[in-house]
C-alpha cells in the first residue's frame, strides 16, 4: 500500500513539474504577445500622427 502511495507520489510530483514548466512557457508567450501588440500600437500611432 505504501509503495503505492510513493509511487503516485512520484507521478504527481512529475505531473507538477511539467505543469510549472508549461506555465512558464505560456507566460512567455503572453509577455511576447503583449511586446508586440504594445510595439504594433505604437507604429499605428506613429502612422497616424506622421502618415
Amino acid at each position: 500500500k505504501i509503495e503505492q502511495l510513493k509511487v503516485q507520489i512520484e507521478q504527481l510530483e512529475k505531473q507538477l513539474e511539467y505543469v510549472k514548466a508549461n506555465e512558464a512557457w505560456l507566460k512567455q508567450q503572453l509577455d511576447q504577445k503583449l511586446i508586440e501588440h504594445k510595439n504594433h500600437e505604437k507604429k499605428g500611432l506613429l502612422g497616424r500622427l506622421f502618415g
